[in-house]
């Protein structure tokens, strides 16, 4: 059984203004660290779940803005929403997409904007909740 990581990174960047606007929406920005707050979520997962099972839900415009900062991703790192609809098609979506691939495996929604410490506890959260 594979875990996958669905990585929520839609949005417009509207919520963090003067920070954040639509050309360098909240999950781009450096809130608390040299990273941004997306690469610190991948960072965050990347002891538990390898980069080939991160899944980043997120409109054509945003996969454009974290492409050109974030090097390591490829194209199948990207699940691009047809339309956007809000949280629950985006999970739908990425679960649709991952039962394609794999017909066993545990996904776990996060979000691309969020500060947690300490992350050894997160991880051993995740640890717990898939068993």
């Amino acid at each position: 059984m594979k875990n996958f990581a669905v990585i929520m990174a839609g949005g417009v960047g509207e919520r963090l203004w003067p920070l954040s606007h639509s050309k360098r929406p909240k999950q781009l920005i450096n809130l608390y660290s040299e990273k941004t707050m997306l690469e610190e979520t991948i960072s965050r997962i990347s002891s538990f779940i390898p980069l080939e099972q991160i899944i980043i839900v997120t409109s054509p415009i945003m996969k454009e803005l974290i492409s050109t900062g974030e090097t390591n991703l490829k194209e199948s790192n990207f699940l691009i929403e047809p339309k956007r609809k809000n949280t629950a098609s985006a999970i739908l979506y990425a679960a649709s997409h991952i039962l394609s691939k794999e017909d066993d495996a545990v996904m776990f929604v996060l979000t691309s904007d969020h500060y947690i410490k300490p992350e050894d506890r997160f991880i051993n959260s995740l640890k717990i909740a898939r068993e």
